[in-house]
């Protein structure tokens, strides 16, 4: 469709759509018409041709557009304000621009009796929403900043926790062991009650809930730091216990190190799917392994992307639209990996660097929160908000918190609240054999924020 084309199609719709609307008509709901598409030969793009009519007083809620679009207003006065910029005037024989990604704040009909109609064309990915509510009644987000926060400090010194979940059947929290090897429980009151204590386990860090099956996942790894090393020495560890969640019985316990190329391995972080598989990164291979509800382990996705110096892959989380997001600490970088075509992972374009990033928390479909600490080459310490138009191509930080030098490693969900938990463990990975055994930090599990709604409808 060529430019010359388009003009001369709107200007044939122009004439064929008069103000033909009843005023009794002009009381339905919007309305988008898609008059013509096109499909761009050689992609998997279409141009679009929509006619858009809007009654008296309607307006849209606050939107995005995921690509450009070139309008034209046929009939009727449009209001329209872009974040950043003034609110702007349209009438009818007069054509404006929407850019992509940029919040719309404002566009309404402004009159209260006259019809807005106007043509819209624009090029898109085909089956992808040209407009993408920013207020949604399914959607949330975190807002930080707490007037009453719960501020836990936990009783049992030197358990550097690097991993945090919460059992809602028991109403606690689950702290995992980075020294000890062990899994607690710990109530809003502080007190930790030992509730793994497997000799399998080394160095515990992330954990994870499986509630429907009634299950506890555990990773477990050994860097040199813990009280129980592992028999063939440090960095060599990648393995998964798996234990009751009400009597923390041991159910199966698997060795992944054993799976992948390599010889380095350090089991980091975990997540499961709806179907009960779990997902686990490992922080010194470019490897996510996959365990099934029945105990069996595979290689899921091992990619030269996911290889770095130092720490790699790191926080991973399942999202319910059937795929993972994955970070990777060295460097920041966000990957989406599908689930069933893995090999097509691709990276999550993030306008600012997210270095030091450990653990991911899905507060709702389009909100995700970054935690992240410190590398040998940046120092963060702070909690990011991100958002996301398009399901995770893309995304934006909306907002962030620093929680000061105390070296936060994840956090979780509780009742809305997001919790983070931190014990310096930065300290006891740096420190010599005989200083760790002086350490007696306390972990702290501290509210950072609530999770809200984002209200309103399309309509």
């Amino acid at each position: 469709m060529t430019l010359k084309w388009f003009f001369l199609y709107m200007m044939i719709i122009s004439a064929s759509f008069t103000s033909s609307f009843s005023i009794a008509k002009a009381t339905a709901e919007i309305e988008r018409k898609l008059i013509e598409s096109t499909k761009i030969e050689g992609t998997d793009e279409e141009l679009n041709l929509m006619l858009v009519t809007f009654p008296p007083g309607a307006k849209s809620p606050p939107h995005m557009h995921p690509v450009v679009g070139l309008n034209y207003i046929l009939e009727g006065t449009a209001e329209s304000q872009y974040e950043g910029d003034v609110l702007k005037t349209c009438v009818a024989g007069q054509s404006y621009q929407d850019p992509a990604n940029q919040k719309h704040l404002i566009f309404r009909n402004k009159s209260q009796k006259k019809l807005l109609k106007f043509l819209i064309t624009f090029k898109i990915k085909k089956g992808e929403p040209f407009k993408v509510d920013l207020s949604s009644k399914d959607s949330k987000k975190i807002h930080f900043g707490v007037s009453h926060p719960d501020f836990i400090k936990v009783s049992k010194v030197a358990l550097f926790p690097e991993g945090i979940a919460y059992n809602s059947k028991s109403g606690k929290f689950l702290l995992s062991s980075f020294r000890e090897g062990a899994v607690y429980e710990v109530g809003t009151d502080g007190t930790a009650t030992l509730f793994v204590n497997d000799p399998r386990l080394n160095s515990v860090l992330g954990l994870c809930v499986d509630t429907k099956r009634n299950r506890l996942l555990v990773a477990n790894s050994d860097i040199g730091s813990a009280v129980r090393p592992y028999a063939n020495g440090p960095r060599m560890l990648a393995s998964v216990g798996i234990y009751d969640l009400t009597s923390g019985k041991a159910l199966h316990f698997i060795d992944l190190g054993k799976l992948a190329t390599g010889s380095n391995h350090l089991a980091n972080d975990l997540t499961i799917d709806t179907q009960g598989n779990a997902y686990v990164t490992d922080s010194l291979s470019p490897v996510i392994y996959k365990i099934d509800v029945d105990g069996n382990a595979s290689v899921f996705l091992e990619s030269d992307s996911f290889r770095a110096e130092g720490i790699g892959l790191n926080g991973i989380i399942f999202h319910p639209e059937g795929f993972l997001i994955v970070t990777k600490k060295d460097n920041g970088a966000l990957f989406k990996v599908p689930l069933d075509n893995p090999k097509s992972f691709s990276k999550i374009s993030v306008p600012e660097s997210l270095q030091g990033s450990d653990g991911l928390v899905l507060a709702g479909n389009s909100s995700l929160v970054v935690i992240c600490n410190k590398t040998p080459k940046s120092i963060s310490n702070t909690v990011f908000s991100l958002e996301t138009i398009d399901n995770w191509k893309t995304a934006s930080v909306v907002d962030r918190l620093n929680v000061g030098d105390v070296y936060p490693t994840t956090g979780v969900l509780k009742d809305d609240k997001l919790y983070i938990v931190n014990s310096n463990l930065n300290e006891l990975i740096a420190a010599s054999k005989s200083d760790q055994r002086k350490l007696n930090n306390k972990a702290k599990i501290q509210q950072v924020g609530t999770v809200g709604e984002v209200g309103g409808s399309d309509k």
